[in-house]
């Protein structure tokens, strides 16, 4: 019966594989089963254990895709600033004034022109360079760097920054005194002024100011160079006052302080504002809390505020397009090198995105010695004159982006650490300030020229301003 039951067991277990243990192969050959222990509670332990596994196996193997931004198309925009000056960099020294053409040839060196009380700006068109001071504004022909014309000013106080009409045709800046902001408009074509005075309020807040020189205000002009507009005492609270140029005479229109409108508030002493929307709508952008805020100009009453998520105060360098249909928030490579886009039409947010960079990244380890930074923002707005191109600074060079989707054309300039860029008003030439400020770098067909400066930069004087 012995020999039977093995005979039969042995039909039932075929011989065993060759992987199997010795002990196995013997205890089968034998004709033993394996002793079997009696655990009631195994199989559905298992059964639990398998189920588990299948799950997260399953989340953990299942493709993440990003969603994909529908960016709006971006036509180009006409290229019109192909006069001489256009093409000539400005540069804002800490001993003066200097002017370099594509070639290299500085067509102006001065000293003592710029200061710390002096404004310079550029005229859209890029052929006339303005230098503001207290009681007059200096006009120089960009192509030569010769001097046209001196303006008288009346501003009895600081003065915040002065902008320049779209057309050209005239210069706002915007001072105070005591409990009163003075608005100065001045023709540039006849040389005539005229000066809107408004009370300030004597609640604002100017947090870590104190004094006349706190008011925190700045001017911006409509698009069509004849609505004029004040944003002042931004810590709050804020308020928005328009104004209308009549026949060479300056007219205030209302505040929105006078219509009971709440306006946001900026806790930091720069603003940048940009009008936009066929003159509609001025949006500005706060450097201190990163929020945008949308104001509608017809009713000066606030539309809207974007948080735009900016990691620490003054890191973001906002870039509007000419078009004023998107703002593009430059986090400067010092601070991580990422792009926000903010869609002016619609108020959406796209990113923030690592700005796309080549092979050549630093090492792993990198990130474990970093530097500090308290923040900065670019003197411009490096977007090519037809806007197709967006060029960052680096410490390898000056990237080259695709509009609107930022793609990574090209990289130029390698061995220089760029701090900013300037583009010429025909979109050839590309001038980069490198070495802490101690070189002017012109970069275009011609190839990679260096010129030493005699002093540090403080950075371009341009029509556009970051």
């Amino acid at each position: 019966m012995k020999d039977g039951l093995r005979a039969a067991f042995d039909e039932l277990a075929p011989p065993a594989h060759p992987s199997l243990s010795a002990s196995v192969r013997e205890a089968v050959a034998a004709g033993r089963r394996p002793r079997r222990i009696r655990r009631p509670w195994l199989a559905p332990a298992v059964a639990v254990l398998l189920v588990l596994l299948v799950v997260v196996v399953g989340i953990r193997l299942q493709p993440t895709r990003s969603p994909s931004l529908a960016i709006p198309p971006q036509p180009p925009w006409t290229v019109s600033r192909f006069n001489p000056g256009a093409q000539v960099a400005f540069v804002n020294l800490q001993s003066g004034l200097i002017a370099v053409d594509p070639q290299g040839k500085a067509v102006l060196r001065s000293s003592g022109e710029t200061s710390p009380g002096v404004f310079a700006l550029r005229s859209p068109d890029g052929a006339t360079v303005y230098l503001v001071g207290v009681g007059g504004v200096t006009s120089i022909d960009a192509a030569t760097g010769r001097k046209l014309r001196q303006y008288r000013l009346t501003q009895p106080g600081p003065v915040s920054q002065p902008v320049v009409s779209p057309d050209g045709s005239y210069l706002a800046l915007l001072s105070s005194y005591g409990a009163t902001y003075i608005l100065e408009v001045v023709d540039l074509r006849t040389g005539d002024e005229q000066v809107a005075k408004f009370a300030r309020d004597p609640r604002a807040r100017t947090p870590g100011l104190t004094g006349s020189s706190a008011a925190w205000g700045v001017p911006v002009f409509g698009l069509d160079s004849q609505h004029l507009y004040a944003i002042t005492d931004w810590g709050g609270p804020a308020r928005l006052t328009a104004f209308e140029l009549q026949q060479g005479k300056i007219l205030m229109l209302g505040s929105s302080a006078d219509r009971g409108n709440t306006l946001p508030t900026c806790d930091g002493p720069a603003l940048a504002p940009k009008v936009v929307a066929g003159g509609a709508t001025l949006v500005a952008f706060c450097h201190s809390s990163g929020l945008v805020w949308f104001l509608d100009l017809r009713t000066l009453s606030a539309i809207a505020a974007v948080d735009s998520h900016q990691p620490n105060p003054f890191w973001f360098s906002p870039l509007f397009t000419p078009d004023g249909k998107r703002l593009y928030l430059h986090q400067w490579p010092g601070f991580g090198d990422s792009m926000t886009m903010l869609d002016l039409t619609t108020r959406k947010l796209y990113g923030p995105s690592k700005t796309p960079q080549t092979t050549d990244q630093p090492g792993i380890f990198a990130s474990l010695f970093t530097t500090a930074y308290a923040g900065g923002v670019a003197s411009t707005v490096p977007l090519s004159p037809d806007g197709k191109e967006l060029y960052s600074a680096t410490a390898d060079g000056v990237l080259e982006f695709r509009m609107p989707d930022l793609k990574l054309l090209r990289r130029f300039g390698r061995g220089y650490n760029f701090d900013e860029v300037w583009v010429s008003g025909d979109g050839l030439t590309v001038y980069g300030l490198a070495g802490g400020g101690k070189q002017l770098v012109i970069m275009n067909g011609s190839g990679v020229v260096p010129v030493n400066l005699p002093s540090p930069a403080l950075g371009f004087i341009a029509s556009e301003h970051g």
